[in-house]
């Protein structure tokens, strides 16, 4: 990155996050409001339940017995909101005066229909799904659990509007089938990009699904917020929380293939395996909170060069609830060996390869480290930092071809976040780079950065605008910089109960990935040339 645009975006960060709303004030002392959240009928104590003091940003969630605190509560007359899935939302009065607790218990029914979720993504923000500017789905941790996922991309087809093709994820036929040429849907981890800095390819064996607290699938162009790939939308994976132990889990596994139906595309004896199993443990640590989880699988496959072996980790450290402050830290790692199957070796043999490339496999491995820190500067404004790092290293094991390449990416986003009434305003940046060295690549590195900015306000009692854009820059090596405006503007009603109508409109885009632009590399007999001549994608 050229240094007039580093100096320009550490600027603009700042201006992002020091602002004059963010300057303290002289206040009487705050107040803390604490209790319990319980089922009406039998009275048992209910975890993850949200609070939120309506027309503020303070709030917080139920710890495993069904507990809540919200301190820092300057004095005065507020209503409490308090909602969980499958329960029905209610709401309470309260009075909090100069340096005093009150004790506020909620009892909770259970609802016949399903209600609003809240959700982050749409908005960088905490909303309720039906006020936010783009249509959100929402796919519950315990959803996952039920069905024994392992992986998300098994389970994301059952998001409505939502395929996946091999491992990129397509929202109303977004993205297709681009095989390593990265996708046109943005996949987050609590709101951190979770794409390989070379092929742009998610990294689905760093997400297990027993860390997964619920899935917020964005529909719709998303770039004036995210960036890069949120052409077609955004899935935020957000990870659950490591206050809501002790808790430990293990599940094991094991299954069989079928012999193919047709004789004449049997080639193997016997029936080939996949076995492996996941274990979880969540604890409290003093005030912080912990939660590990790791798995393995081996499977042989159900066709020829189809065999993989697979380890991952995730563990993740979290501060405590109270306080202005929140934090956490997570680590992700995973070891993957797959063999290669990139064509068969005739119509009559489609689980087979060719002789030539029988055996071929990949070696991949992956380690990510993330955090977030957010202060509540005022019950109406906050700050957050997200640094991120990851580090990517292959090799292919083909009878031709022997590249291998290590990628490292760090980067940094920041928000600030102002609300006042039924308006408020986002502004923010981010700042990447990413380091590529590969036989097939060559050594390339490639800056990023970004601002962003989105106001929402109502424009009566069912009416709410939202207006946004987003200023990215792009340089890689050797290449001129690219400069792309995504802006974005939807207008959301509700008119009749349970019914929400949006019209939006946006710009997405998606910067060329270094595998697009700078690949030579002969695979299976095939030449792949690089194309330097690619600029960003729109829609």
């Amino acid at each position: 990155m050229r240094p007039w645009a580093r100096r320009a975006l550490v600027a603009a960060g700042l201006m992002a996050v020091v602002t004059p709303g963010g300057m303290a004030r002289a206040q009487p002392a705050p107040g803390t409001i604490v209790g319990e959240v319980r089922t009406a009928a039998e009275g048992t104590p209910l975890p993850a339940a949200n609070l939120q003091l309506e027309g503020t940003l303070l709030g917080g969630i139920t710890d495993r017995g069904g507990r809540y605190r919200i301190p820092g509560v300057p004095p005065g007359s507020y209503r409490l909101r308090v909602s969980v899935v499958g329960y029905r939302t209610e709401t309470a009065t309260v009075a909090v005066v100069s340096g005093g607790t009150v004790t506020v218990d909620v009892r909770l029914e259970i609802a016949p229909i399903a209600l609003p979720d809240v959700v982050v993504t749409a908005g960088r923000q905490q909303q309720r799904a039906d006020e936010a500017a783009a249509a959100v789905a929402i796919l519950e941790g315990p959803r996952l659990a039920l069905r024994g996922a392992r992986q998300l991309d098994t389970v994301l087809p059952l998001v409505p509007g939502v395929t996946m093709m091999d491992d990129q994820v397509g929202i109303r036929g977004s993205t297709g089938y681009t095989r390593g040429a990265g996708g046109r849907v943005l996949v987050l981890q609590d709101g951190v990009p979770v794409v390989g800095g070379d092929t742009g390819n998610v990294r689905w064996d760093t997400l297990p699904a027993e860390a997964v607290e619920r899935v917020e699938v964005v529909k719709g162009a998303t770039s004036s917020l995210y960036g890069s790939a949120a052409m077609g939308g955004v899935v935020n994976v957000i990870t659950r929380s490591a206050h809501t132990g002790p808790f430990t889990s293990v599940r094991l596994r094991t299954g069989t293939w079928d012999q193919p139906w047709y004789e004449d595309y049997r080639w193997s004896e016997g029936r080939r395996w996949s076995r492996g199993g996941e274990a979880t443990l969540v604890r409290p640590v003093g005030r912080l909170g912990l939660l590990v989880t790791g798995g393995y699988l081996r499977s042989d496959g159900f066709r020829q060069n189809g065999g993989e072996e697979k380890k991952h980790l995730l563990a993740k450290l979290e501060g405590p609830l109270e306080g202005r402050d929140h934090w956490d830290v997570v680590l992700t790692a995973a070891l993957h060996d797959h063999d290669n199957f990139f064509e068969w070796a005739g119509p009559d043999d489609p689980y087979e390869v060719a002789a030539a490339v029988r055996g071929d496999w990949i070696r991949s491995d992956k380690l990510t480290l993330t955090s977030s820190w957010r202060r509540l500067l005022s019950p109406s404004a906050y700050i957050q930092v997200q640094p991120h790092f990851s580090a990517v290293r292959w090799s292919n094991h083909f009878a031709d071809n022997n590249d291998a390449a290590e990628v490292l990416r760090s980067g940094i986003d920041l928000q600030r976040v102002h609300t006042w009434g039924d308006a408020s305003l986002t502004v923010g940046g981010m700042a990447a780079l990413t380091g590529v060295e590969a036989d097939m690549y060559g050594s390339v590195r490639v800056g990023e950065g970004a601002v962003f900015t989105q106001h929402e306000r109502g424009l009566s009692e069912r009416v709410r605008m939202s207006v946004g854009a987003r200023l990215d820059f792009h340089q890689a090596r050797g290449l001129e910089h690219h400069l792309v405006v995504s802006p974005r503007l939807a207008l959301v009603a509700d008119p009749l109960p349970g019914l929400v109508l949006r019209l939006a409109g946006g710009r997405g885009f998606r910067a060329p990935s270094v595998a697009e632009t700078y690949v030579s590399t002969t695979t299976s007999g095939f030449q792949v040339i690089p194309n330097t001549a690619l600029t960003p994608e729109t829609a």
